[in-house]
């Protein structure tokens, strides 16, 4: 009886050993786990069928052992470590070098963005972000690096007063707020030697601000030279002042960082004497030769600007003769020598110039005036198309615009109105027509007319049967009514005699009264018949019986 359970327990077992790793398969699951999947499900479920067709022990027991076999071998693949696996996972350059990062991209065609910070935290030219960890390389076609740019020199610190204070707590203060523009004179005083006696400026400043620091100059002391190799000329000098040494200063190109010293006159070690003078040779950079750099692309370019610690602007225009990301100009040429940190002015294509699809006037004027495109708009009338919509263009979506092109767009102005003949009509039945037909207008009076009545339409700033579009404005001018005729009366009464002002002012008076519509122009002007002011004039032109016109002016001359 145990015999004959033997097999199934062995089987039973099998399953169990099996399906337990397919469970830790699906939890575990990754894309390099596909193969073992499938193995181990076929596992199972030869496993199951073995418990049916088979009865004799020795068959199904060697086929269980096999499978069992079969899955620990799976199950060892799986939980071993693969060193194809960890090459496959894209590499994390945070806080590594720009330089190594674009030639592991390239190799790996992957497009790279880059974008520059400043921080105080991350070197120039060192990663501070990767957009992309992690994922495998096959995944990826394109990241982006947020780039160090070195802290940022505009930025304000508060500067104390240092007056009184070691020069030590100031190079402490210095180093750690990136101050760059320091100089440090060493002076004659009673004061305690190395102790700040003055300082130009202090409380808000620029890092790059210039602050000058006055400290009293210690007295020569008895000391070994050390090596200021490697030190930076800041550091230099602080030590040299500090212990009261004479110094020169010598700039040359060095494979050393610009502003750090490369050379001495006086060994390290060597016994200094109150009358030495020693000399330090400070690196001006590396003296770099210019490659062809129109010959690379922006990424091959950042490369060699990032291994020269070089400083890199960027300028982007379209060019149809160069491939998107193509370098199309530098403002160094090829051979040219230049120090470590120059800037190199860079213009990359951003490939051919397409047309855009019109949108809006506005975006593609905006566009235009971008890139520089030359272009004419003329307006047309359209029955079909809506007013400011685009009629027609010189170039399709996509076309390529080259420097000599010139883009010519149609703009709809709408329908066309034909503008009414509006003289004779009543100034109500001229503005229902306006109404009706989309017009704007506006009224003026005219005057008074021979034969036309008031409220008439007489004459329009645009002319009849013109076109134009919706919405235009047109001033009406209207008749005052048909002109009337008046006999003038002046009687005696109406004058001040003696008074030119007053008679004047009567007159006015009496006539806005008696003529409405009538316009008159009074003036004195001494006179040979009467010798007192305030008289009409023997020569005016309106006297007592003068006929006058409305809408007509007339000139009455009074005695001065």
């Amino acid at each position: 009886m145990e015999k004959k359970n033997k097999p199934k327990i062995i089987i039973i077992l099998s399953i169990i050993v099996t399906f337990a790793f397919l469970i830790f398969i699906v939890i575990n699951m990754q894309k390099d786990s596909i193969n073992l999947l499938i193995t181990s499900l076929f596992v199972g479920i030869m496993s199951i069928l073995l418990i049916f067709p088979f009865k004799k022990f020795g068959v199904s027991n060697i086929i269980a052992f096999l499978l069992i076999g079969l899955t620990v071998f799976n199950a060892y693949t799986f939980a071993k470590p693969s060193d194809v696996v960890s090459d496959n996972v894209i590499k994390n350059f945070q806080n590594g070098s720009l330089s190594d990062a674009l030639e592991y991209f390239a190799n790996n065609n992957i497009k790279v963005v880059t974008k520059y910070d400043y921080s105080d935290y991350f070197p120039k030219y060192y990663i501070i972000n990767q957009s992309v960890i992690g994922s495998n390389l096959s995944d990826v076609r394109e990241l982006e690096l947020l780039v160090s740019n070195g802290p940022s020199y505009d930025v304000q610190v508060v500067l104390p007063s240092f007056v009184g204070e070691s020069v030590d707590a100031l190079a402490d203060f210095i180093n750690t707020n990136y101050l760059s523009n320091v100089d440090i004179k060493f002076v004659d005083d009673t004061a305690q030697p190395n102790t700040i006696i003055s300082q130009s400026v202090s409380g808000k400043v620029k890092r790059s601000d210039k602050i000058e620091f006055s400290v009293s100059k210690a007295p020569f002391k008895d000391v070994d030279m050390i090596n200021l190799c490697g030190k930076s000329l800041y550091d230099a000098k602080l030590w040299l002042g500090m212990n009261g040494i004479g110094y020169n200063i010598e700039y040359d190109y060095n494979d050393l960082d610009r502003g750090f010293v490369f050379k001495q006159s006086i060994d390290d070690g060597t016994k200094l004497t109150e009358n030495d003078v020693i000399t330090i040779s400070v690196s001006k950079g590396k003296s770099i030769v210019v490659p062809d750099l129109t010959k690379l692309s922006r990424d091959e370019v950042m490369k060699w600007i990032t291994d020269n610690n070089l400083n890199v602007e960027y300028k982007e225009e379209y060019n149809k003769d160069y491939d998107a990301g193509k370098v199309i100009s530098v403002n160094y040429k090829e051979n040219d020598i230049i120090e470590q940190g120059s800037t190199v002015i860079i213009t990359t294509s951003k490939g051919s110039l397409k047309m855009i699809k019109y949108t809006s006037l506005s975006d593609f004027k905006l566009w235009a005036s971008d890139n520089g495109v030359k272009y004419e708009i003329n307006y047309s009338f359209s029955d079909s198309v809506t007013r400011g919509n685009l009629i027609k263009c010189s170039h399709t979506e996509n076309d390529i615009i080259t420097d000599g092109d010139t883009v010519i767009l149609t703009i709809s102005n709408g329908k066309a109105v034909i503008v009414p003949n509006f003289k004779g009509m009543s100034k109500a039945d001229i503005q229902n027509k306006c109404n009706s037909l989309g017009l704007n207008c506006s009224f003026s009076y005219y005057g008074y007319t021979v034969s036309t009545n008031k409220d008439i339409g007489v004459t329009q700033t645009i002319a009849a049967s013109r076109q134009v579009v919706s919405g235009t404005y047109i001033k009406i001018a209207l008749s005052s009514g048909i002109a009337k005729t008046f006999v003038v009366e002046i009687n005696e009464t109406d004058l001040v005699i003696n008074n030119a002002d007053k008679t004047i002012a009567s007159l006015k008076s009496l006539f806005s009264q008696k003529y409405p519509g009538v316009n008159f122009n009074f003036i004195t002007r001494s006179s040979n018949t009467y010798n007192n002011s305030g008289f009409i004039h023997e020569n005016s032109s309106v006297k007592n019986g003068t006929r006058v016109i409305q809408g007509k002016t007339y000139t009455v001359t009074i005695t001065s």
